[in-house]
């Protein structure tokens, strides 16, 4: 037997890591890259599908996938050891059957893919946030089932890929299994894959990165790596961004003829949105409790008008009902593609502030809605919440009386202001949201003591709160010219009432509070609003996902797409 010298023994070790040869390698892996990319376009088309006219197929998203699917196919590849191919090879399929499976989650609860409003429970840094949003879909196995058959489908078909490809190209490897091949051959092929991979990053990644930079960032145009990637790091530079005057205002996507049929002037317009807020508790709608008394007396004074006629969107959480209300759109499914409240106001010369008291990352977190993001200025009360925390720092609504701004006041004198104060409301826990100075009513005030009664006590307190606070936002812009919306995101949709117990008319089901005040000032400067919101009444039953396109009539704006726009 031939004397091996230690030096042989290293280069024999080192030769075997590359024992495998590279046509073998190059077809063993193709699974990786094949099932890489049939997950993005599995997940691409269900985003195209619910979100249609957003998320389309074009060429570039197309190169996109093929350019992620070559990064996971060459690094499988690439790697010297076998166990550090297989390892590269799981971690992508690993990786990418989570985004697939947390997308079609997004895309069902949500109408939305995973976008930086979803990474925030994710950021937060109580463990009970992760576990709720992880959790969220309990019980909806069945809704999932077909996406857990399209993922195990995409896995047989990249699994068969390999022999395929051997009997299709008709690779004889006999001969080459016993020669390894020599440097240049064997760095050529992964050499032009580095270099086409190089290439689609700069060509893909490129407009990302400036968008990302400006703070703006177009989800539609990305891959599925590439919003799970940008996401998160929006949604960390979002979360740690100073309160107000730091989220900028994004050049809109389209530009609109706004027309104005009435001079809009200089004036406050502030809609107040309150989560779970039910009129069949309200005094003011009839309620036998008097859990109303400062807007039932503005309203015998003809000062705040209490309308009786509006719906909520039917079947949609609180998040989703204030999209909706907030987007131009009629078809509901397409919103993203139709400009904002927010959008068309800040065209027509507005400027835009949203105020919010809902934490910006919570338990049960469902996305910030899209007119949020908008604003010229956005301000949190609060940044986070969670059951543990309300203890130690209740999330009063009271929060965003000093914050209140108005546009006779500096910086924002001069133009027209829209402001939205979007408050928790009856969000849960009920038990948290109002402070003991303002809780007038318990379980004694009702005939049945049952624990219903007790929750029914509670919610009349929140809604005796909820007056107090319509009342100090009035007194706000008392003296000045003011048009004031008071709305609710949802209604009880369904018998009997969740809190009472007790079944509710047919004809007022899902209905939801809708109060309006024009202060006298804004009377006296534009009388011909005041008349068309008196003419509110003489409207029949309208639903909330219709408010944009009828404020927009009321305020006497209307608009279109530019030509060269639509």
């Amino acid at each position: 037997m031939a004397n091996v010298s230690p030096t042989q023994d290293k280069k024999q070790a080192k030769g075997a890591a590359y024992a495998v040869p590279w046509p073998i390698r190059l077809r063993s892996y193709s699974y990786v890259g094949i099932f890489v990319l049939l997950v993005q376009w599995t997940a691409h088309y269900f985003a195209a599908s619910k979100l249609p006219g957003m998320y389309l197929f074009t060429p570039h998203i197309i190169f996109a996938m093929v350019v992620w699917a070559l990064v996971a196919y060459t690094l499988s590849v690439i790697m010297p050891y076998r166990v550090l191919r297989r390892g590269v090879a799981i971690v992508h399929i690993a990786l990418y059957s989570v985004l697939y499976l947390t997308d079609m989650h997004m895309l069902n609860a949500y109408q939305t893919p995973f976008t930086d409003s979803m990474a925030f429970p994710l950021l937060a840094t109580n463990p009970g946030e992760i576990e709720a949003f992880l959790s969220s879909s309990t019980g909806r196995l069945g809704t999932y089932a077909r996406y857990l058959i399209y993922l195990a489908a995409i896995g047989v078909i990249s699994g068969v890929a390999p022999t395929v490809i051997k009997y299709l190209g008709r690779i004889r490897c006999t001969r080459c299994k016993k020669r390894t091949p020599g440097r240049w051959p064997r760095l050529l092929l992964p050499g032009a894959l580095v270099l086409l991979i190089g290439v689609g990053f700069v060509r893909h990644a490129a407009p990302i990165l400036k968008d990302y930079r400006n703070n703006w960032l177009w989800y539609n145009s990305m891959t599925l790596p590439d919003r799970a990637f940008f996401s998160y790091k929006m949604a960390r530079k979002e979360l740690f961004w100073s309160y107000s005057n730091n989220v900028p205002t994004p050049t809109p996507a389209r530009a609109y003829n706004i027309k104005t049929e009435e001079e809009q002037g200089s004036y406050n317009l502030v809609l107040v949105i309150a989560d779970r807020i039910y009129p069949a508790l309200m005094h003011c709608y009839g309620y036998e409790m008097p859990t109303t008394p400062v807007i039932d007396t503005l309203s015998s004074l003809g000062l705040l008008h209490v309308e009786t006629n509006l719906r909520g969107a039917p079947n949609a959480a609180s998040e989703e009902a204030i999209r909706n209300m907030l987007s131009s759109a009629t078809d509901k499914s397409a919103y993203l593609a139709s400009p904002t409240l927010t959008t068309l106001l800040a065209q027509a010369g507005y400027t835009t502030y949203w105020l919010s008291n809902k934490p910006k990352a919570e338990p049960w977190q469902q996305g910030v809605p899209r007119p949020e993001t908008e604003c010229d200025s956005v301000l949190y009360t609060h940044l986070r919440g969670s059951a543990e925390e309300w203890w130690a720092s209740p999330l009063y609504d009271e929060a965003v009386l000093n914050h209140l701004a108005s546009c006779t006041e500096p910086p924002l004198q001069g133009a027209p202001l829209l402001q939205y104060v979007h408050l928790c409301g009856g969000r849960e826990s009920i038990w948290q949201r109002v402070p003991n100075r303002l809780q007038k009513f318990s379980a004694i005030d009702f005939n049945d003591r049952s624990g219903m009664q007790d929750n029914l006590g509670q919610y009349c307190n929140i809604i005796y709160y909820y007056d107090y606070l319509v009342g100090k936002i009035l007194r706000r812009y008392a003296h000045t010219p003011a048009l004031i919306l008071f709305i609710g995101s949802t209604g009880a949709q369904y018998n009997p009432h969740p809190y009472t117990g007790e079944n509710i008319p047919e004809d007022q089901l899902n209905q939801i509070p809708f109060l309006w005040y024009i202060s006298p000032e804004l009377q006296r400067l534009r009388p011909a609003l005041y008349r068309r919101f008196l003419e509110l009444k003489q409207v029949e039953v309208w639903q909330a996902d219709d408010l944009t396109n009828r404020l927009l009539s009321l305020l006497g704006l209307s608009y279109r797409p530019t030509p060269a726009t639509q």
